[in-house]
């Protein structure tokens, strides 16, 4: 049986690195700048909004060639005495406390732009930055074990 040299190691060592992990690290730098940017814009947004209550006036179906999306259209008042009907500018992943037609709900809304307004609840709000974080960490592991048993 040959000894195994040291140095036979290093050329697959490098090709390794270059091919495989590096790659990987530049991945995980841009989804964690992704995801933070995503809670930033939150933050930033919970920041500024002005809380508000209006009334969902209906769920409306926006449709795409992945099969499209809903988001909620809201009958709000802000301060100045403006009654806004404005649809959400963003929708749900996680729709398992939607809420119903008719339903009061608390907003935020952007006061420099009263048409831009998000709803308060947690899922709503995190929704996005959440799911960022949770795929990151899947497709993390998943390289990590292909680098650890390769």
């Amino acid at each position: 049986m040959k000894p195994i040299y040291r140095s036979n190691l290093w050329p697959n060592r490098i090709l390794s690195f270059v091919f495989v992990s590096f790659p990987f690290m530049i991945f995980l730098l841009l989804a964690a700048l992704l995801c933070g940017y995503l809670a930033w814009g939150t933050l930033q947004f919970q920041k500024i909004g002005r809380p508000v209550t209006g009334v969902v006036t209906r769920w409306v179906h926006h449709s795409s060639v992945r099969g499209g999306y809903e988001v909620v259209e809201v009958r709000y008042q802000t301060p100045d005495g403006k009654v806004r009907t404005q649809e959400s500018a963003n929708h749900s992943l996680f729709n398992f406390n939607s809420p119903k037609v008719g339903e009061r709900v608390d907003l935020l809304y952007n006061p420099n732009d009263p048409t831009v307004f998000r709803l308060a609840q947690s899922s709503q709000m995190w929704s996005g930055p959440i799911f960022c974080f949770v795929i990151t960490i899947f497709v993390s592991l998943g390289f990590a074990i292909r680098i650890l048993y390769s």
